[in-house]
């Protein structure tokens, strides 16, 4: 849930045409996020009365995460039933309107390989509400292999043994996430090697959400002296945890390739 939040919140700060408010700790904005642009290219626009294929869309959505479970209750789910396909995905603007979030799940009623109805649903009743007329599907998950490039897991298993040996990991441990990572499952922690995904891969690597911020934006920073505090509490926690992981060899990237650094971060707020 809290990967779908800043995923949501990423498309919404790419795709906005108004202005907005956003409130952030300074912890989540020390961290590393995908590239821009990546989650609008992988995204799924699925819209009413138009074909869609059911197996193409099954195969897209396991590709962003999502799992087949036999009832649709809470984001990352997904569900078929005949001809009704059931998804949960992260709170999107409604194409049809960006001024309306829809935040909850969808119902693609199809009729072949055409999409008669989208409808929103309540997860807990089942009942269907609201007709709309197109929905974005937003990945749940950070780490996304290019869409169109059938080598994207080979980088990524490259890029993995190459850090390994460059870091020195535990040989097993890192054959583990090989196999996590061939098999395409999901495994906690898997946003902290970010820079393996987009390294290589026609990207210069994660992002910041600077990126994410026009040259006008404002910020509007609550006790400046307890931000510079917080933020040296996390780099600091952050690399006692990149030091104990390396002390056993286990698979670890170095802390400045996934989060800013509190210089960086002043740095950064002073542009």
């Amino acid at each position: 849930r809290t990967t779908a939040a800043r995923l949501s919140t990423l498309y919404t700060l790419e795709n906005h045409t108004s202005p907005f408010t956003l409130i952030i700790s300074v912890e989540a904005l020390m961290r590393k996020v995908v590239p821009k642009g990546i989650i609008s290219e992988q995204s799924e626009l699925v819209m009413a009365e138009n074909e869609c294929d059911q197996d193409d869309l099954m195969t897209s959505l396991e590709k962003l995460g999502y799992e087949n479970v036999a009832l649709v209750q809470s984001i990352g789910d997904f569900s078929v039933r005949g001809g009704i396909i059931d998804i949960f995905p992260p709170p999107f603007l409604d194409p049809g309107n960006n001024q309306v979030t829809i935040d909850g799940p969808i119902r693609l009623d199809f009729f072949g390989d055409t999409i008669e109805t989208i409808r929103c649903f309540d997860p807990i009743s089942q009942r269907s509400y609201n007709n709309i007329e197109e929905a974005i599907i937003l990945p749940v998950h950070d780490a996304l292999l290019p869409k169109e490039n059938n080598n994207g897991i080979r980088n990524v298993l490259r890029s993995l043994r190459e850090a390994g040996q460059q870091l020195q990991w535990d040989e097993s441990a890192t054959a583990r996430i090989e196999e996590q990572l061939k098999n395409q499952q999901k495994f906690a922690g898997i946003e902290f090697f970010l820079p393996l995904f987009y390294e290589g891969n026609g990207s210069s690597g994660p992002s910041t959400l600077f990126e994410y911020l026009g040259d006008d934006t404002i910020f509007l920073l609550q006790d400046m002296e307890a931000i510079q505090q917080t933020s040296k509490l996390v780099s600091e926690r952050i690399e006692v945890n990149f030091r104990e992981a390396r002390g056993n060899n286990y698979p670890a990237l170095p802390t400045e390739q996934i989060f800013l650094l509190p210089d960086n971060l002043k740095q950064e707020l002073s542009n």
